[in-house]
């Protein structure tokens, strides 16, 4: 996996619950990105749209008496909760397109520069779980970004 980029590692059908299904951390992330995603099949045909935001960083404490400062790696895992299609239409691959950025650090860190790029397009086949559950659309990606090498990104 190449410096900047982003690749799906997995993702797991969830069963239907009566419950809030939230993407963890979205709540107090350092920058939430928004994107509009489809799920295509095989030929390319949209099997389900559906909008997410990806939760980036987190509000640490400084000290006892020095506060807060916002951590935003530049590599690592983020999993968000995502409406997909119908476990039995096996997507084929997910189009995410950026369409927006939500800063609550006040740009005090830098968004990494894989959430930078405006589109991403991910193979599911290869990634999706293989025990689907009874019912359920939801599906929880992971998407991990690449540790920076020694000559930096």
């Amino acid at each position: 996996m190449t410096p900047g980029s982003l690749q799906l590692v997995k993702a797991d059908p969830i069963a239907a619950t009566a419950k809030k299904i939230e993407t963890p951390g979205i709540n107090s992330a350092a920058y939430r990105v928004a994107y509009d995603c489809d799920w295509l099949d095989a030929a390319g045909q949209n099997l389900k749209s559906s909008s997410t935001e990806l939760p980036l960083g987190v509000r640490v404490p400084m000290g006892d008496t020095e506060g807060e400062t916002w951590y935003v790696p530049e590599s690592g895992y983020v999993v968000v909760r995502l409406s997909g299609p119908d476990v039995k239409d096996a997507p084929q691959s997910l189009r995410m397109s950026r369409t927006g950025v939500t800063d609550k650090s006040s740009a005090t860190v830098a968004l990494p520069s894989a959430f930078q790029t405006e589109s991403w397009s991910f193979n599911t086949a290869s990634v999706m779980a293989t025990a689907a559950p009874t019912a359920g659309r939801w599906l929880s990606p992971r998407f991990a970004t690449p540790a920076p090498t020694a000559t930096g990104w």
